[in-house]
């Protein structure tokens, strides 16, 4: 979702160009579909795509963690993906059989957001990990945004839990709901009510209709300076509905951490 929210900076304002180029596998409102906007811009030839599978960019992410310029692997071959990407199809050297090599990925900044981090740049990632130590590990810069920031002490007395180590992070910011309306493993669900009324200003957008994601984000981006003032546009009924939803570790209220 997050791309998105650029892609709809680009498409109501032309000095907001901040996408040139992507490489990216799936890119979705959660389980609504694919992203309106960026088919959008696909479609009218405004950026320049790249297709992978999210195999294909986890592995290459791995690759640049490993430091290594390239990784071999089964897929995408026999796919239509070789149309769409910088793949390339060579004769394994041990085996004589094809195999397919993936350029590594080394992103300059990466935006990560995890449940939990230290000051020192070590963070918990509670339920799946996404590739994101990997990506952490590839960027020559990574930032990353947690729901909470705890104790050093209390970080290290569980050393296996660590997901990313401080030395591949450059800075911490502690965003309560920075994944909003996303899901944050164990804290809050995606938002079934929010994510829906996004994406259909999206889809009207691509459709003619500029009114509603004009609306949008008059109200919800441009309209606030950070994403406190942002989580405190959403009734607090949604916000504890998604929290109610996801079993696991709490955050106070949004309302009451950030402020009404």
């Amino acid at each position: 979702i997050a791309a998105e929210y650029l892609c709809g900076a680009m498409c109501l304002d032309d000095s907001k160009n901040s996408i040139k180029r992507m490489e990216l596998a799936y890119l979705a409102h959660e389980a609504f579909g694919i992203s309106p906007l960026l088919r959008y811009l696909t479609e009218n030839s405004l950026i320049e795509m790249e297709d992978w599978s999210n195999y294909n960019m986890s592995a290459r992410f791995k690759a640049g963690a490993m430091g290594l310029p390239f990784i071999p692997c089964r897929s995408p071959m026999g796919s239509d993906m070789l149309q769409t990407n910088r793949a390339i199809i060579q004769d394994c050297p041990f085996t004589n059989r094809p195999i397919m090599l993936l350029p590594a990925c080394h992103p300059n900044v990466a935006l990560v957001h995890v449940q939990e981090a230290d000051i020192y740049g070590n963070c918990r990632i509670q339920g799946p990990l996404f590739t994101c130590p990997e990506i952490s590990m590839a960027s020559a810069h990574t930032i990353v945004t947690c729901d909470r920031l705890i104790e050093h002490d209390d970080m290290v007395r569980f050393p296996n839990r660590v997901s990313i180590p401080y030395f591949s992070v450059d800075a911490v910011i502690e965003v309560p709901y920075g994944a909003y309306p996303g899901n944050s493993n164990g804290l809050y669900y995606y938002d079934e009510k929010h994510i829906p009324e996004f994406r259909n200003a999206c889809e009207k957008f691509r459709k003619g209709e500029r009114a509603p994601l004009q609306e949008y984000f008059d109200n919800y981006i441009f309209g606030v300076e950070n994403t406190t003032e942002f989580i405190n546009k959403i009734p607090l009924s949604q916000i504890q509905h998604v929290e109610k939803i996801e079993p696991g570790i709490r955050l106070e209220s949004a309302h009451t951490v950030l402020g009404s």
